[in-house]
């Protein structure tokens, strides 16, 4: 894995600013609520922030302290009533009730959350018609990477993320067949999930680049 000469390097990331106090929250709330500079959320996240939850790392000289959900507001301008400067936008753990003051320090990163990739450019074969995004296929290692074991059939509690962000969360059911399944178009490799219940699964709820994490 490593050979002389590799070199090693802090983990990029979302600086924040910890030291602010919301202007709209009675009494002294620092460290509750961070502030950050939208261009630097684009450079690691890979496209502009927008108001919604994310699923991120939050890291402090390099080392990882929580990760989780977060909840950031895109006002696209200041908001002088709220203490928030020119330039900058806001955020907190989410839901509300687990965000508290000193959980944020300025100098601390934010990351993406990595979760399991999934194609959802798949059709099942033994599903009359085209149900493309019903189905995902997913790589087992990389379910591993994530989940800390090996996945086996049955259903698990997941977040699915599309560019970092929460687009749902809930039950998925998975099936590992340990091989390919030709009469249902599973290549050699891969293995195949789907949102829990049947009933609430549907043709384009997965796309090719959605992850998903454990909930």
């Amino acid at each position: 894995q490593w050979q002389t000469g590799d070199m090693i390097v802090p983990r990029q990331g979302v600086p924040v600013n910890g030291d602010w106090d919301n202007q709209l929250i009675a009494g002294v709330d620092t460290g509750k609520y961070f502030l950050f500079v939208p261009s630097d959320w684009e450079a690691v996240f890979g496209s502009s922030p927008t108001t919604g939850i994310y699923n991120v790392v939050q890291l402090r000289n390099s080392e990882v302290i929580w990760q989780g959900q977060i909840y950031i507001w895109n006002y696209a301008g200041s908001r002088p009533e709220i203490g928030i400067p020119d330039g900058f936008e806001q955020g907190r753990r989410h839901p509300g009730d687990v965000s508290a003051p000193g959980q944020w320090q300025t100098g601390d990163m934010i990351v993406p959350r990595q979760g399991v990739p999934v194609n959802g450019d798949w059709d099942n074969q033994l599903i009359a018609g085209v149900d493309t995004g019903k189905y995902f296929l997913f790589v087992p290692s990389d379910w591993e990477a994530v989940f800390g074991s090996s996945p086996t059939t049955g259903i698990y509690n997941v977040v699915q993320l599309r560019n970092s962000e929460v687009i749902w969360q809930g039950q998925i059911y998975i099936w590992i067949y340990a091989g390919s399944r030709p009469e249902l178009g599973v290549p050699d490799g891969f293995e195949s999930g789907r949102r829990h219940p049947g009933d609430v699964s549907a043709p384009g709820q997965w796309q090719t680049g959605d992850m998903i994490v454990p909930q």
